[in-house]
């Protein structure tokens, strides 16, 4: 199919803050339906997000800075989900173990790696170095060494996947068993019988690995990090690691759920470092950002809305709405750093296609400062 051409943009960085300074309460500057997005991720520069369409065999390519489409990109293999290092942009394949090795930035083909067992369900890596990790549908986990196309089973058990930004010494799992209702039956007075009904598998666990050469090893687990797990990432700088999920957190000795995503830290898996709020609805995504002490969740209620917060004081500071409050099948940071790129997943009942939404964040002087010297170009 022919691809649109792609667009100059003569937009300078300072330009580009300039204009992230709008009110966090206007509307997006732009957004766009597509069919069914699988994934998405932000190449290696920072400004140029791609998604992945199965249903067309197809990869969308976006300049975030201008937000504009720049590129389809019709493969030989339905994509689902994708991971970058470097240049590389990896993509598994819908239905299937198989895993393509790409050219981020022209999308051709350099390699393709059989992984053995059941289709592939998410894969991780350090931006930069290391063995790209991927999950199955049985949540089995193998390491691939891109280069060679060597691919070794781990002892890892795993769901969602976040490999940690600051060193890749350290690998995160996350796992949510489905939530099912069971009868409980206990011995009552008399030799009678009490049945009632309860809920099993309510809360999500996050496992820490160790890189050890070509397999992990387990050194922290955190037994309850959320109820009904959604979305794993964790903090810039490897100390913070959420499992945002739609019921919230909920103590084991208190049964109220409480709104919100559940902050640990990475050193001992458990010490809660603080919450965020989660007004109207449970959060469904969240994310880091790479240079900034700010995280961004999604909290979905009638509608949906974004909501930042400090990763110090994990206190909120601007809220977004959304046109489709669905799940994100796409919660980054793009533009270098000066907006919020949202996804949305089509859910039963609702949309039948996905929306890509791009908000504008409302940056201090000091955090455009942060940013003028991570990206100077």
């Amino acid at each position: 199919m022919p691809l649109l051409r792609t667009l100059a943009v003569g937009v300078t960085f300072a330009t580009l803050l300039t204009l992230s300074g709008t009110s966090a309460a206007a509307d997006p500057i732009t957004s766009f339906k597509l069919p069914f997005i699988k994934g998405g991720v932000m190449l290696a520069d920072a400004k140029t997000l791609v998604v992945s369409i199965p249903s067309k065999a197809t990869l969308v390519y976006y300049d975030t800075i201008a937000e504009k489409e720049l590129k389809r990109v019709e493969l030989d293999f339905k994509p689902t989900f994708m991971a970058v290092q470097g240049d590389k942009l990896f993509v598994a394949t819908d239905g299937s173990a198989k895993i393509h090795v790409l050219d981020g930035a022209t999308a051709k083909e350099l390699k393709e790696i059989a992984v053995p067992g059941e289709p592939v369900q998410a894969l991780g890596c350090h931006p930069t170095k290391g063995l790209l990790y991927a999950v199955n549908f049985q949540n089995q986990v193998y390491a691939i060494d891109s280069d060679k196309g060597s691919v070794d089973k781990t002892g890892a058990t795993g769901q969602y996947i976040a490999v940690d930004p600051s060193d890749g010494k350290t690998v995160y799992f996350g796992i949510q068993k489905p939530i099912r209702n069971v009868l409980v039956m206990e011995e009552g007075p008399g030799k009678s019988v009490k049945i009632s009904l309860a809920t099993a598998n309510i809360r999500a666990v996050i496992l820490k690995y160790a890189v050890a050469d070509k397999d992990l090893k387990l050194i922290g687990v955190n037994d309850n990090a959320s109820v009904n797990g959604t979305s794993l990432a964790v903090s810039s700088d490897g100390k913070q690691v959420v499992l945002a999920g739609a019921g919230g957190w909920r103590s084991k000795v208190d049964p109220r759920s409480v709104p919100g995503v559940a902050v640990f830290d990475t050193k001992d898996m458990e010490t809660r470092l603080g919450q965020t709020e989660s007004p109207g609805g449970g959060p469904q995504g969240v994310a880091f950002h790479p240079n900034l002490n700010l995280g961004v969740t999604l909290c979905v209620d009638a509608k949906g809305k974004l909501l930042t917060f400090s990763t110090k004081s994990f206190v909120s500071k601007d809220t977004y709405d959304v046109r489709d409050g669905s799940h994100p099948c796409v919660l980054t940071f793009g533009a270098k750093g000066t907006k919020i790129i949202y996804g949305s997943m089509p859910g039963v009942g609702g949309p039948k296609e996905s929306t890509i939404e791009f908000f504008p964040l409302k940056l201090s002087d000091a955090e455009k400062e942060i940013l003028q010297k991570a990206y100077p170009k």
